[in-house]
């Protein structure tokens, strides 16, 4: 079998390098301690939904996790303002940011597992809604919460990203496979505009920041430069080099949702005596465009033999398999939003088997996700998909405009556009 070939076009190396050092920063989930096992963000009870609210609305947001131990635990929570680029807001209180504001408040709501092999309990606590006393955010901008076991109260067991958006602009935006690098060839090109007469600009390259996602992945998201022109109330990315992405392939699927006969995409499940394992059916790296209706990294957590996976959904412990041969200076990580882990899920290469494997505890349901090549040279890191890139893919891209008046103390986010396809 032939060596997964790196992305041909050697200019995106700068970016690409850029894309990786800041992969886990704004990750919706970042997962620090090996006893947290799913964690589930929703926005009035969607958890497929973008995790942004809107200010001075009922908008909720719920964050669920399992502790994978039985006995109730004492979780705490607090909440950061952060930069668009997701670095602590300096000089801005709490009680500048959020009503309620929590100080390390306790995680209440809990609930142990049932009929599990694997015991583990289930916490749940909320963001803004229309409660009494509920915690509720104040201005616009990015937002971490750090949730903090009593064993450790100094490093966050996982954090959370979110964010809330003013409205005060609007975002339009394109995606083209017609680019200013190849024609229906690897990439895609967005084009953005911004309505941002409201936001009475004085300098445009200081003041604002478009940040521009695919597939909400850490791994694919840019900072754009300054617009390309403006006009009248408009600022423009048009033909932006910076905004041409690759294009990928449609991410893989598999489901569990029995642990008595393997799922779709499996080749076993069985029970060790502590726990339910399961092996993965192998994969091998796509020869070209794979067309599928996938879900573009998303989860959703269910068991055929309960309507309540929340509690009764079990762990299995996964094995993931791609066959191919060892890629020098290059790791093989698994991605997809329901991560369970801070550090990417990186394969270890079996001589014996001739693949990349990796084991992964997650919890009964349906999950999509993808082969991730990182590159190792000495211009930086390169990260690319390990199927390939084909502009026929079908990439959700996600736009965010954060705006700082001359003279403010934090960023906004005035404006945010979900879910452009090709």
């Amino acid at each position: 079998m032939k060596t997964l070939s790196p992305i041909s076009l050697r200019l995106f190396l700068a970016v690409c390098a850029s894309l990786f050092c800041a992969a886990m920063q704004g990750q919706t989930v970042l997962v620090n301690s090996p006893d947290i096992g799913h964690v589930a963000v929703a926005v009035n009870g969607d958890e497929a939904r973008l995790p942004v609210l809107t200010l001075n609305t009922a908008d909720r947001l719920t964050i669920s996790f399992d502790a994978l131990t039985p006995e109730y635990q004492r979780f705490t929570w607090r909440v950061e303002h952060c930069t668009y680029d997701w670095q602590p807001t300096d000089g801005l209180f709490e009680s500048e940011f959020m009503q309620g504001a929590p100080q390390d408040e306790p995680i209440e709501g809990y609930e142990e597992s049932s009929l599990t092999a694997t015991l583990y309990t289930h916490y749940a606590f909320h963001i803004g809604g229309t409660g009494q006393g509920a915690a509720r955010p104040l201005v616009s901008g990015n937002y971490r919460v750090l949730v903090f076991s009593e064993e450790d109260d100094e490093n966050p067991a996982f954090t959370v990203c979110f964010m809330v958006t003013e409205n005060s602009a609007k975002l339009a935006a394109t995606v083209t496979a017609d680019t200013d690098i190849d024609y229906r060839c690897a990439h895609q090109q967005l084009n953005v505009t911004a309505e941002v007469g409201a936001l009475r600009l004085i300098n445009p390259d200081n003041e604002l920041r478009l940040v521009c996602m695919q597939n909400r992945s850490p791994y694919y998201t840019i900072t754009a430069p300054s617009p390309t022109y403006l006009l009248g109330t408009q600022a423009k990315w048009e033909h932006c080099r910076a905004l041409i992405f690759p294009g990928g392939n449609e991410y893989r699927k598999f489901e569990m949702p029995s642990t008595r006969v393997p799922g779709m995409h499996m080749d076993r499940i069985r029970h060790d005596g502590e726990g339910y394992t399961a092996l993965l059916l192998p994969d091998q790296p796509r020869g070209g465009y794979f067309f599928d209706e996938d879900q573009n990294g998303r989860c959703l957590v269910y068991t055929d033999r309960s309507d309540n996976a929340t509690t009764e959904a079990d762990y299995v412990l996964t094995r993931f398999t791609l066959q191919t041969e060892e890629i020098p200076n290059t790791n093989i990580i698994i991605d997809g939003r329901w991560t369970n882990s801070g550090e990417p899920c990186t394969m270890y290469y079996n001589p014996e088997a001739g693949a990349y494997e990796a084991d992964v505890l997650l919890k009964q349901g349906y999950y999509s996700y993808r082969y991730l090549c990182v590159e190792h040279t000495d211009a930086g890191t390169v990260v690319y998909n390990a199927d390939g890139d084909y502009y026929q893919t079908e990439n959700e891209y996600t736009t965010l405009l954060y705006h700082r008046p001359q003279g403010a103390r934090y960023w906004r986010l005035a404006a945010v556009n979900n879910q452009i396809r090709l």
